[in-house]
């Protein structure tokens, strides 16, 4: 395991510079929508009516473009992810509403690969990509809480990956997006379809896979 992290930091390290050395690279950050998918054998989301709500979370990175021509590229770079979601739940017990809420964090460094295509229109491109990502979870944490009108109780918890905790470290998936770039500055909407189970649960064979709309603002350097 151990290799393989020193493994994953050298492959950054190696991208971020690859990039940033780029004669077109750019930052960007902005919003993130993130949700998962469940999909289990037991019923256990259901009986728990864990019903997934969008978590607004954040993100922020670099990337670069290698054009291949004048329309397409190809385009990478290292990206910080907040993934998870938030759910919430209202139950009538012996007379009492008990409101129950909780979500859950993931931290990923990362790795996007896509084919990018664009479309100058005077001092404005417009552009799309398609491709797909790779990423490493760096952290995760869940929040509970539960109140009546008598009291209110709360629990944190941080997760481990693999083999430790409750969660695979790796995600992977598909991602696609378009963007709209007025000289140096650019807008750009994107949607990943997480296709890795990123639960860490091998005897209830629940599933778990990540869902992310991100809503980024970013500066091209030429």
């Amino acid at each position: 395991m151990n290799n393989l992290k020193n493994f994953s930091l050298f492959s950054l390290f190696l991208l971020i510079a690859s990039t940033l050395t780029s004669q077109n690279f750019v930052i960007k950050g902005g919003l993130n929508l993130a949700s998962v998918n469940f999909s289990e054998n037991t019923g256990f989301f259901e009986q728990n009516k864990v019903n997934p709500e969008k978590l607004t979370a954040f993100h922020f990175g670099v990337a670069a473009d290698f054009p291949l021509g004048n329309i397409l590229s190809i385009q990478t770079g290292v990206t910080y992810q907040n993934r998870g979601f938030k759910s919430e739940v209202t139950e009538v017990y012996e007379g009492g509403e008990i409101i129950g809420e909780g979500k859950l964090e993931v931290s990923y460094i990362d790795i996007p690969l896509t084919l990018k295509a664009s479309h100058h229109m005077g001092s404005a491109t417009a552009y799309a990509f398609g491709g797909g990502y790779i990423g490493i979870g760096i952290s995760a944490q869940s929040e509970s809480r539960a109140s009546t009108l008598m009291y209110s109780t709360s629990t944190s918890i941080e997760w481990r990956f693999e083999e430790d905790g409750g969660f695979n470290r790796w995600d992977y998936g598909a991602l696609v997006g378009a963007g709209l770039q007025f000289n140096s500055v650019f807008v750009e909407i994107s949607y990943g379809l997480g296709l890795a189970n990123i639960l860490q649960d091998p005897v209830n064979d629940r599933d778990m896979k990540n869902r992310l709309i991100s809503l980024s603002l970013g500066y091209r350097f030429n």
